[in-house]
Order: structure tokens, then sequence, then C-alpha cells
């Protein structure tokens, strides 16, 4: 298997909802009324303090494929077209011809906010001018994302995208974007019904790939309790109707610890494991780690 370099433009600005504020109450207004000659003392009552609001739980995502779609036919000269599915062979991903072939492209930020960046003319500069073969949705699916309470408008934007990239022949990488929660334990449920959805519909798709996780983190979120667990299930999930698509699996510490996955490997053929390199702070230390994991890993 490989740890590829998937070249992302990824913007470094977060978009944060404001969920469940909780708004305060002024202090009353006291009018004192002259009181005649009395020794009867007078008390100032204390305001009423407003209650806490009980956060709503998220509905749960309810998608369910009623249909699979056909095999889609690409344009010849187009990067699916002249490199069919994609496999792993040892630390390499290899093409329909058994070339070694590397994904290029970039990375949306979260669709739900700037779905106006998915359409098939931005691919297609995208592809045309940048040269990428590949492009990365990312659907974002922390609490604060809001996707289960707009799960169908939002799965909209997501197979609209996964259109617009697939009649340019591109390979799509459909990311389960996991960010603020850290822990994708905390959405296995969600996300397995996420991917069976897409697995099920999408199973006759030769350019789709799934990333169950993005950048898992917390000094609690480690390889063998939370990442690999919720992959061996969600790969259960996946494969009863997509069996060799090629699946991408986060890694820890926001993808950035790839020696934990050597100790302890997941019995798929077709994943690959994710590594962000960010250039501007990642430096050679954090280059040496993954050329160690990769020897180790051979």
């Amino acid at each position: 298997m490989q740890f590829q370099k998937l070249k992302y433009i990824v913007p470094l600005c977060l978009l944060t909802l404001s969920v469940g504020c909780q708004s305060t109450s002024s202090t009353p207004t006291i009018h004192e009324t002259p009181i005649a000659s009395t020794n009867q003392a007078t008390s100032t009552p204390s305001p009423t303090p407003t209650p806490t609001p009980t956060p709503t739980p998220a509905p749960p995502l309810t998608l369910k494929a009623t249909a699979i779609l056909e095999a889609p036919s690409f344009q010849e000269g187009t990067p699916v077209f002249t490199h069919g599915a994609l496999e792993v062979n040892g630390i390499h991903i290899i093409d329909k011809n058994s070339e070694v072939f590397q994904l290029r492209g970039v990375s949306t930020h979260g669709i739900q906010w700037y779905s106006q960046y998915t359409t098939e003319e931005t691919f297609k500069t995208l592809r045309d001018d940048w040269q990428i073969n590949a492009i990365r949705l990312a659907l974002y699916a922390d609490t604060e994302s809001r996707y289960p309470e707009n799960q169908e408008a939002y799965t909209t934007i997501l197979e609209n995208a996964i259109t617009a990239a697939t009649n340019l022949g591109l390979y799509v990488i459909v990311d389960w974007h996991i960010l603020a929660d850290g822990d994708p334990l905390l959405h296995q449920e969600d996300a397995s019904t996420f991917f069976d959805y897409f697995a099920t519909k999408y199973q006759n798709y030769p350019n789709l790939i799934f990333e169950l996780c993005n950048e898992p983190n917390g000094g609690k979120v480690s390889w063998d309790e939370s990442i690999k667990p919720y992959a061996d299930t969600l790969l259960k999930v996946i494969r009863k109707n997509s069996p060799n698509t090629l699946v991408i699996v986060g890694t820890p510490k926001w993808c950035q610890s790839p020696l934990s996955v050597v100790r302890n490997r997941i019995d798929d053929p077709q994943v690959v494991y994710a590594f962000h390199f960010y250039a501007n702070s990642h430096k050679d230390p954090l280059r040496e780690t993954l050329e160690n994991a990769i020897v180790k890993y051979e």
C-alpha cells in the first residue's frame, strides 16, 4: 500500500456556526414608590434567571439508496477513461494498465457552505488548466456542520458535484470530513448510513473513492482504540456493495502519525492511508516520519 501525496489546496479558514446560543436577560427596572410615615422596610426583588436551553439532539441520517446507477461512460482522453479503476499493489496505487498512478487534485472546503465552487465549469478549469485528475468533495460531518439537520439538501449538493466531476472523467474522493469533533467514533452510526448509501447507489462508478475520516485528532483518539475499529466497521458496510472501491483511512494527530498503522494494519487490500503535509509549517522531521513508515510498511 502506498502513502499517496494528494496535492490538496485547502483553505485555512474554518466557518464556525453558532449553535444553541443562550440569550441573557436584563435586570428589571425597579420603580420606587414613596411611602408615608411607616417603619415597614422595602426589599428589591431579585431577577428571575433565564434557564439554559437544552440542546436538541441531531436527528439520525436516514439516507437509503432506492436505485443503483448504471456505470457512466467517460470521454476519450479524460483521466478515468485513460486509467480506469484504481487498485492497490504493494505500496503503490496502480491503474487498469498496471502502471503506478498518482492522484493529483484539489480539495473543496465544506460543500455545505461553498457549493458555488462545485460546478462542472469550475472542475473543467481545474482539469484543463491545472491538470488535476481528482477532486476531493469535503462534506463536513461534525456536530457544528449540521449535516443531519440538512441531510437532503447537502446530499443533493454532494451528488450534483459527483455528477459534474464524473462528466469530466475525474476521480472523485467522497470525504466524510470530521475535524472539530476529533473522534470518528462519535458519528459512526451516521457514517455507516452515509457510506452504505453511496457504496450501494454508486457501486458501478469506477472513479469514486471513499475517505472515511478526515484528520482524526485529540489526545484520546488513537489508531488502535478509535480509528481502526471505526474503519473496520465501515469497511464491512462498504464492501457489501462496493468490494473493489479504493478507500482512504485517516491516521492519528490530524493524519500525521502513520507509524501507528504499520503496527496494526487494516485487513483490506484496497485501503490506503492519509498523510497530511503542510509545507508552510511541516518540515524535515515530519517528512522523515512518513519515509520511515513507508520503509517499515514494505
